[in-house]
């Protein structure tokens, strides 16, 4: 089917390289560009909830973090890690933030999981400083963006190709050493040829302080290009993108005292801890126009990701709970903060013979993906159709190795030779593989002021672990495999009470793979009912979801912390979530300024209905009891945004409030050590408009200075950023 798929493709741009293009002019209307829903007008009568995150609004705060953007979408969870966002915990809906392991996320419409069925961690994320639009698609209309359809689909867009020509550059400077610059660059140069060209480099020295002064800050540089050549009714476009990372991050947080005392402080025995990563994407893209009005869209694609996540493993053989969370072993404890040398115990041979070394293991991951995906778009009397396939193959190749340091005077020095990779005592080296094949059929059947629309998906899932072997390819014996597929259905109907008010319901079974290793997808009826209310300026959305969980799974990853194996998976079997998502949205005259003032809610209500302690070793969940609360899911978010619009300038304030939650699964009244506290957080940015096409910001994040913990997991609570002030300048020409 690939080769039939590609030969096609490669065919018609064969054939229209070769046609005659003298006469051949630019369309008048803007280059289409790649989204997953059809335009941006397509939101106010989608068939299920949804959020467009236009250029302007991307615009009013600059952010650079995704998590700062997407908690301003209802029903979108986020759980911090970083402070910058460089590896975001995104859940939708109460489906696991985790890695944001649980949902679709895609750049341009391609899947941007590094391996999104055999090993989903998403341990890159594209930077959302250099997007041009996001959506968000949940509901029934998710079915379209699988594997991942029980919560939701993020797709973020990148700069679309200019008809004429773009020009754009940003400069920005911050606190902590916060630097950026992004260049766009791009234009029609005739007989049907036009590009774009996208160059991104963002760092920071970081907020934390190391015991020993040593760095805690992160680089990020990316590379982009598209080249297109159009012709009357197709076009061909070649996408190209290049992105590396590194950071000075670690897993390991504070003592709840220590964190009461100095939030932003980092042991002395992370001092060595850094992700190092490349990830790279090429993308083949054809568009044919049928003079009939159909649409056939098909994009072949290619990503690799390879990092290296070198980080602290254990301290004499513990790991962070036995090491942080008790008092069993100050001893261990003290070699970790630096206020203890380990030279003398630290030659121990045996990483179970007491010794006080600290074990940095290199965390070493090469992940591919390659497929080709296309989707025909028709009417046929009232019937909207689209019919979408996808072919994807993923994989993830572990060599992993561990070098063992000493502690000297708050300085970890090399003991002994370095690891080397794959080696015994590495740690669970692997090769792992998944093949998938994806069908899905929406048929959109207008009945004037009543739309129904019926849907199917198919997922068809082989995956195989490879065990192992001690060198650098790990593949020899077969540990583990599965095959299985599932045939989803979904419904979703509206109905236009009148110009302004739409109403909306909908019913689908959503699906989840999980991984390589479980025979049985995590699997869910999703129900949802909502209206869309908009007049001129004014607009009120409204969603009420309730998912019934026939399994939920969880996987167990060393972001999660807790002692489970590594890749093994739990299930709960039946849990419910319910919850309401609120959106409202204004603007006045104030005199010479117009006011826009918005307004985002979301209330979730989760349950574990069956009482279980086979998962205990999965630190977040433990022993659960029907009745239970999820982890990590807050029941009440809420964002509220004014502006304030001259002709020449423009104020804006963002407050983002986040209610207490669990950091493992319980009922009733939380208590320390299993919460993070609410907290709310005050943006502001200040914009002047300086004339020729010259923009002044100053901004300001978390404006209070509040300080406050983002999570306890995998070891010791977090904080989130503290005040930061950046100021940028951009300018098009």
């Amino acid at each position: 089917m690939l080769r039939i798929m590609a030969t096609a493709s490669l065919t018609a741009l064969f054939t229209a390289l070769t046609a005659q293009a003298e006469d051949v002019q630019q369309p008048d209307a803007t280059i289409p560009k790649i989204t997953i829903i059809a335009d941006v007008d397509a939101y106010k009568t989608l068939p299920g909830a949804g959020t467009y995150l236009s250029p302007t609004d991307l615009e009013v705060f600059q952010d650079t973090d995704i998590n700062a953007i997407l908690e301003q979408v209802p029903g979108v969870f986020v759980t911090e890690e970083d402070g910058y966002g460089l590896r975001p915990n995104i859940g939708i809906r109460a489906a696991q933030s985790e890695r944001s392991s649980k949902v679709t996320y895609m750049e341009d419409g391609i899947l941007m999981n590094p391996a999104p069925y055999a090993q989903p961690s998403a341990y890159y994320f594209p930077r959302a400083g250099r997007m041009h639009s996001i959506e968000v698609v949940k509901g029934p209309a998710s079915t379209k963006f699988g594997p991942y359809t029980i919560g939701g689909a993020i797709n973020m867009n990148t700069v679309p190709i200019p008809r004429d020509s773009l020009n754009k550059i940003r400069l920005e400077l911050g606190e902590d050493g916060g630097r950026l610059a992004h260049l766009q660059h791009g234009q029609s140069v005739g007989r049907g040829v036009s590009y774009v060209l996208d160059a991104y480099r963002e760092e920071a020295d970081g907020f934390k302080q190391l015991d020993n002064g040593g760095d805690t800050g992160f680089e990020i540089g990316s590379v982009m290009g598209k080249l297109r050549y159009s012709l009357d009714n197709q076009y061909f476009e070649m996408k190209l993108g290049y992105t590396d990372e590194v950071s000075d991050e670690t897993y390991w947080g504070l003592t709840d005292s220590d964190f009461a005392k100095t939030p932003f402080r980092r042991y002395a025995g992370t001092q060595r801890d850094e992700m190092d990563n490349e990830h790279r994407q090429a993308v083949f893209t054809h568009v044919y126009d049928f003079e009939s009005g159909s649409k056939l869209t098909t994009q072949i694609y290619k990503t690799w990701f390879d990092r290296n996540w070198y980080k602290l493993e254990s301290v004499g053989g513990k790991k962070f709970d036995d090491v942080m969370m008790t008092d069993d072993d100050e001893r261990l404890f003290n070699v970790l903060n630096g206020n203890r040398n380990s030279t003398t115990t630290c030659p121990a041979e045996d990483i179970t013979d007491g010794n006080d070394c600290l074990y940095v293991k290199a965390n070493n991951r090469l992940y591919k993906a390659h497929g080709i995906q296309t989707k025909l778009n028709f009417d046929i009397n009232n019937h909207a159709v689209e019919i979408g396939i996808r072919a994807h193959t993923d994989e993830m190749k572990r060599v992993q190795w561990t070098d063992k340091y000493y502690m000297e005077d708050g300085v970890m020095r090399l003991y002994g030779d370095p690891g080397v990779p794959g080696a015994a005592g590495g740690g669970d080296n692997r090769f792992e593989e998944a093949k998938a094949l994806s069908l899905y059929i929406s048929d959109e059947i207008d009945f004037g002021r009543l739309t129904v629309t019926p849907g199917l998906r198919m997922e068809d899932i082989k995956g195989v672990r490879y065990e192992g072997n001690g060198d650098q390819s790990p593949r020899s014996a077969i540990k583990a495999k599965n095959s299985y597929d599932d045939l989803m259905g979904a419904l979703s109907v509206t109905y236009q009470l009148n110009d302004e008010t739409l109403l909306i319901g909908g019913i689908y079974e959503g699906f989840s793979p999980t991984g390589v290793a479980n025979e049985k997808a995590e699997t869910a009826t999703i129900f949802e009912a909502g209206v869309r209310w908009h007049r001129g300026v004014h607009n009120i959305e409204a969603f009420f979801h309730q998912t019934n969980f026939d399994n939920l799974v969880v996987t167990c990853t060393n972001s999660a912390g807790g002692t489970c194996p590594i890749g093994d998976t739990f299930s709960s079997d039946a849990a419910e979530v319910f919850g309401l998502e609120l959106i409202a949205g204004t603007q006045f005259e104030a005199g010479a300024l117009t006011v826009p003032v918005s307004l985002v809610y979301s209330y979730t209500h989760t349950e574990f209905l069956n009482s279980f302690d086979e998962a205990s070793e999965y630190s977040q969940w433990g022993e659960v009891t029907a009745g239970d609360a999820f982890p990590y899911v807050p029941e009440n978010q809420l964002a509220v945004s004014i502006g304030l619009i001259s002709n020449t300038w423009q104020a804006d304030a963002r407050v983002k409030y986040k209610s207490e939650m669990r950091t493992k699964a319980g009922q009733g009244h939380i208590a320390d050590p299993d919460k993070i506290d609410s907290h709310t957080v005050v943006d502001l940015a200040l914009t002047r408009d300086m004339g020729d096409n010259l923009q002044i910001k100053l901004g300001v994040r978390n404006a209070l200075d509040k300080d406050y913990a983002v999570s306890r997991h995998p070891a010791g609570l977090r904080p989130g950023l503290p005040r930061t002030a950046s100021l940028s300048m951009r300018k098009s020409f």
